[in-house]
């Protein structure tokens, strides 16, 4: 006997060792039961035929079909003597054909499929975790196609494991699930099967996030092994510094100053007098801080500069303005108070809206605005617009005073929306900014429910 059937897949030799037939079809060809077991046929420039023995004559009779062409049509066409086609073999592919004495079975429909163009071997599927496509031992352990494009891992007859094109993932909900996607502060790497968007996240370098509905939790640093940050809608951990002020001892309609927290905050502003300016009691213990109705009159409120950027400041506060027409308001974090919102504090960060649209994201826009070391006021859009008397939720951390974070309603702005920084090493102050844009009997009121700042104890 000639040829090894490593002449018939490349790569595989000294096994058996077969008849073998080199031939070049002109032709469709007919087989007898005398021919070689493996027959190597070019088709030759055109689809032939290739017709089996009569099953009757044939029984235990063994081919081996392989397809020589090298391009598209020519196929071999494998048919029996009635004649019925019993299946397709292109160039570069193999075929098994078996004859039991009344039918030609294809062995490639139940065993392995050989395809040397594409450099590939095709298991039949059999898409159950009790007998797996392509399995070990017993049989009821190993790997099928539980749908397209999903890959299942049965152990024991049972589908223990899934791959897609995203996860790899226990196959019962709420199991661990691994992503192939880059993970952020909001997007988790480590997570669970149907619950994707909670799990571990990556923040930065050495930073751990904790996520949980998208939302970053807790995030973790090699700093000493300690929790670096966590988002509570109330106060933080003993570990840090905590201050609120909710507004529940101010008394309605007086000059700010002469509530009982004056030795905290500081109230200025342009065309600032009392009986232009109005400090509000508001329901549910607000603050409602009006300005003068001239063209950009403005109130200012400025606390204590007990906050410093080197002590990982971060700033939650509630706040909604009454009309976002010909109107700038901010909070955040401010050195100094300042007048005009054209002409910011030297060391500041705040968000908030400015009508004006002088920075081209829109008058209706939330934005930031920062300004580093008198490098002159700079905004940076926070991709969600402000709704007239509706309140919104701003989170400000300044922990990395070359990212600054920020959160509208519980979301953060993505980080390459923010490209303006802060001055590290510099002591700041919660900061309240109202002013309106337009002359006239025009008035504008900033409504504030409450601000919450955290840093590092000293």
């Amino acid at each position: 006997m000639g040829g090894l059937i490593g002449n018939i897949l490349p790569g595989i030799t000294n096994i058996l060792k077969l008849d073998q037939n080199v031939e070049t079809l002109s032709a469709n060809k007919t087989l007898v039961v005398t021919d070689m077991v493996v027959q190597k046929l070019d088709p030759n420039g055109a689809d032939r035929d290739v017709t089996l023995p009569a099953e009757a004559i044939s029984t235990d009779l063994l081919f081996w079909l392989y397809n020589t062409g090298g391009t598209a049509g020519e196929d071999l066409v494998i048919k029996s003597d009635a004649p019925t086609t019993l299946g397709t073999i292109g160039p570069g592919q193999m075929g098994i054909f078996h004859c039991d004495g009344t039918t030609w079975k294809w062995l490639s429909d139940t065993g392995i499929k050989y395809d040397s163009v594409a450099g590939s071997v095709i298991f039949p599927q059999s898409n159950d975790a009790a007998t797996p496509t392509l399995a070990f031992g017993d049989g009821n352990t190993g790997f099928f196609e539980s749908s397209d494009n999903v890959l299942d891992i049965s152990i024991t007859g049972i589908s223990r494991w899934k791959i897609d094109s995203q996860f790899l993932y226990a196959a019962l909900n709420y199991g661990a699930s691994l992503s192939k996607n880059a993970s952020t502060s909001t997007t988790p790497a480590l997570t669970f099967t149907s619950d994707e968007d909670t799990g571990i996240g990556h923040a930065a370098a050495d930073a751990l996030s904790l996520i949980a509905g998208g939302v970053e939790g807790i995030r973790i640093t090699e700093n000493s092994s300690k929790i670096d940050e966590i988002k509570l809608n109330g106060p933080r951990v003993d570990s840090l510094y905590t201050w609120i002020e909710d507004f529940d001892d101010e008394v309605a309609a007086v000059q700010f100053e002469a509530g009982l927290v004056a030795d905290f905050w500081v109230t200025a502003g342009t065309n600032y007098a009392a009986a232009n300016v109005t400090y509000t009691a508001g329901s549910g213990g607000t603050l409602d801080a009006k300005c003068a109705a001239v063209d950009n009159d403005s109130v200012t409120i400025l606390g204590v500069t007990n906050f410093n950027t080197d002590q990982n400041p971060i700033m939650e506060a509630r706040f909604k303005i009454d009309d976002k027409a010909t109107a700038a308001c901010f909070v955040g974090f401010s050195a100094a108070a300042f007048a005009d919102k054209a002409t910011p504090a030297n060391d500041m960060f705040c968000v908030g809206i400015d009508s004006d649209n002088g920075h081209g994201f829109g008058a209706t826009q939330i934005v930031s605005l920062a300004n580093d070391a008198a490098a002159g006021g700079d905004y940076d859009d926070m991709g969600v617009a402000i709704v007239n008397d509706t309140y919104i939720i701003v989170k400000i951390d300044l922990t990395d005073t070359e990212q600054p974070r920020v959160w509208i309603n519980n979301t953060e702005v993505a980080a390459g929306n923010i490209l303006s920084t802060v001055q590290a090493a510099t002591a700041v102050a919660p900061y309240i900014h109202v002013q309106n844009l337009a002359g006239g009997a025009i008035q504008r009121t900033i409504t504030i429910d409450y601000i919450k700042c955290w840093q590092d104890r000293g």
